[in-house]
C-alpha cells in the first residue's frame, strides 16, 4: 500500500472529512510534515470531493528565518496553485503578556489564527494538522510525566472541534520517505533542535530508548493509545447519561433563566446523589466543557472542585471562573453564568418584601413554635434541642429558604425587613464582614429589587439574605445545644 493509499484509508476509517465538507484548510508552517501534508491532501482531493486551501502563521520567534519559511510556503502554495492565508502574530508578547511559555503562547495564537481563518470561510470546512505517530507517542508521556486524568491516555484524536489529524497512523520516518520519493524539499525549524524544550528532549533522548528497548515500541503504544480512546469514549457516554440525570429542566417554573444563553443548571441533591466522588468530579468537568468555550488549560481540577463544594454545601454562593463566568449556586440548583449575563428569577422563586413591610420577631424560647404571615407567605420559628434531624438539614443543599442557627448566639431583637444603612453580615468563620451594599453587588442582584430582598437581623448584623445566603455568624457547631430553625414557604 502506498503512502497516499494508507492515508486514504485512514481519513474515510476515521471519518476525518464528512460528506459535508466542502473545503480543508491546511496548517502548514514548511517543515516536513506540513509539507507532506500538504501535498497528500492536494493529490486526494478529487477523491475526497474537497477543495485544499492553507494558512501559514508566523509567530514572530525567529526572524528572518522564520520570514524564510513563510516565503517557502507561498511559493509551494503557487506552484500547487492553493489559495494561502498569512497570519502573523507576537508569541513573545502574548508569552510575557500573559505568563505562557513560549511554546504555549505560540500554539494558543496558531490555533485562534486556524479557527478565525475557518470562520471566514464561504463553506463547510475543517482544518488539517500534521501531528503524526510520533507526535501522538510524545503527547502521551509528557502527559503521563506532567500528571494526567484518563482523558489524556488517549492522546490526540483524529478529529476533534473541526482539526483532523490524518497522519495519526504513520511514522515520521514513513512522512520522511515520502517526500523524498516526491523530492520535495522544506524547512527546518531550529527551535526543534533545542533540548530545552521537553517535547524535543523527549523526541531526542526518551524515544531512541524505547525504540532501543523494543523496535516497536512506538507501534505499540500508538496501539495503547487507541484502545484508551475507545475506553473514553465509553466513558464519555456514561458521563453523559449522569449529567443528564442531574441537569436541570430549563422549562421548569423552578428554574432560574440566563438573560441570553442556554445552559442547563445541575440540581444540587440529585448530584449529591451520584454513585462515587470521581463520577461527580467528571460530570461537572463535562458540564464545563460542554458549556464553556475554554482552552483545557483554563479549566481544571481547581475549578471542578469548588463547583463540588458549592454543590456539597447548603446556601447560595458564587465563584468566579476564568474569562469572567461564575458558578452561582442558588436554591435547589448550581448554574454556569456567562460573562456579562445574569440570572432571571422565577416569579414563585422569588422571596420580596412588600413596600415598607417588615416582621419583629422578638423572643423566642427553647420548645417555642410560631407561624408569621409574611410577604405573601409564611415564616415558620422553632426552637428544639440539637438532633440528627438538624444536622440532615444543615447538610442539605436543597434548603435555600430554610436556615438553622444556635439559639445561644441569637439575641432578643430578631426582625425581618429590608437593607439599611450600616448593615453588615460575616462572611467566614474567622469573622470577616461584608456590607449588604458589597454583598449584593458582588451577588448581580439587581439594583431595582435590592431594598426589597428580606433580611434576618440583629440590629445592623444580618443572620440571613433569606432566599441567599446564611451568615457564617451563629452556625450549628457541635457544641449547640439549641437549635433555632427558620423557614419561609408560600
Amino acid at each position: 500500500m502506498s503512502f497516499e493509499e494508507k492515508i486514504l484509508q485512514y481519513v474515510e476509517a476515521n471519518h476525518l472529512i464528512e460528506k459535508n465538507t466542502r473545503q480543508v484548510l491546511v496548517a502548514v508552517s514548511g517543515g516536513a510534515d506540513s509539507v507532506a501534508l500538504l501535498n497528500v491532501l492536494w493529490r486526494l482531493k478529487d477523491q475526497l470531493g474537497i477543495q485544499v486551501s492553507a494558512i501559514h502563521v508566523e509567530h514572530g520567534i525567529r526572524g528572518e528565518e522564520s520570514l524564510a519559511d513563510q516565503r517557502f510556503v507561498e511559493e509551494l502554495c503557487e506552484k500547487l496553485s492553493i489559495p494561502l492565508v498569512k497570519k502573523s502574530v507576537d508569541a513573545p508578547g502574548y508569552s510575557k503578556r500573559y505568563g505562557k511559555s513560549l511554546e504555549e503562547a505560540a500554539r494558543e495564537l496558531r490555533y485562534q489564527a486556524f479557527y478565525e481563518a475557518r470562520d471566514a470561510m464561504p463553506e463547510e470546512a475543517v482544518i488539517a494538522v500534521a501531528h503524526h505517530m510520533d507526535d501522538n507517542v510524545e503527547t502521551l508521556l509528557l502527559q503521563l510525566v506532567r500528571g494526567t486524568g484518563w482523558r489524556g491516555l488517549g492522546g490526540l484524536r483524529p478529529v476533534y472541534r473541526h482539526v483532523i489529524r490524518p497522519f495519526l497512523g504513520v511514522r515520521r520516518s514513513e512522512i520522511e520517505s515520502y517526500l523524498a520519493e516526491l523530492n520535495q524539499p522544506y524547512c527546518t525549524d531550529r527551535t526543534n533542535l533545542d533540548d530545552s524544550i521537553p517535547r524535543n528532549r523527549m523526541r531526542h533522548d526518551i524515544l531512541p530508548v524505547l525504540e532501543n528497548l523494543n523496535p516497536k515500541a512506538i507501534d505499540h503504544i500508538s496501539e495503547t493509545i487507541h484502545g484508551m480512546r475507545e475506553v473514553g469514549a465509553f466513558l464519555e457516554d456514561a458521563i453523559g447519561c449522569a449529567f443528564d440525570s442531574v441537569k436541570g429542566d430549563l422549562n421548569s417554573e423552578e428554574v432560574c433563566k440566563l438573560s441570553q444563553s442556554e445552559i442547563p443548571p445541575i440540581h444540587r441533591q440529585r448530584f449529591m446523589e451520584l454513585s462515587s466522588t470521581m463520577m461527580k468530579q467528571e460530570v461537572l468537568l463535562y458540564w464545563f466543557r460542554k458549556y464553556i468555550p475554554f482552552s483545557g488549560h483554563d479549566v481544571g481540577r481547581l475549578h471542578v472542585e469548588k463547583g463540588k463544594e458549592l454543590l456539597e454545601n447548603p446556601g447560595n454562593r458564587s465563584w468566579k471562573l476564568p474569562q469572567g463566568w461564575t458558578l452561582d449556586a442558588r436554591g435547589k440548583y448550581i448554574y454556569l453564568v456567562p460573562s456579562g449575563e445574569s440570572l432571571i428569577f422565577p416569579e414563585e422563586e422569588k422571596c420580596l418584601l412588600k413596600e415598607k413591610e417588615e416582621l419583629v420577631i422578638g423572643s423566642i424560647q427553647p420548645g417555642d413554635h410560631v407561624e408569621i404571615d409574611l410577604m405573601d407567605g409564611v415564616l415558620d420559628i422553632r426552637c428544639e434541642k440539637k438532633s440528627e434531624g438538624h444536622d440532615a438539614l444543615i447538610k442539605s443543599p436543597s434548603q435555600g429558604y430554610t436556615k438553622c442557627f444556635d439559639y445561644a448566639m441569637i439575641g432578643n431583637n430578631l426582625m425581618v425587613r429590608g437593607r439599611k444603612t450600616g448593615d453588615f453580615m460575616q462572611v467566614s468563620k474567622a469573622g470577616d464582614h461584608k456590607k449588604m451594599k458589597d454583598y449584593f453587588i458582588d451577588q448581580k442582584i439587581p439594583r431595582e429589587i435590592r431594598d426589597q430582598i428580606p433580611l434576618l437581623v440583629e440590629g445592623n448584623r444580618v443572620l440571613w439574605v433569606i432566599g441567599y445566603r446564611q451568615s457564617t455568624d451563629a452556625l450549628v457547631t457541635s457544641d449547640t445545644e439549641n437549635v433555632l430553625t427558620i423557614s419561609w414557604r408560600k
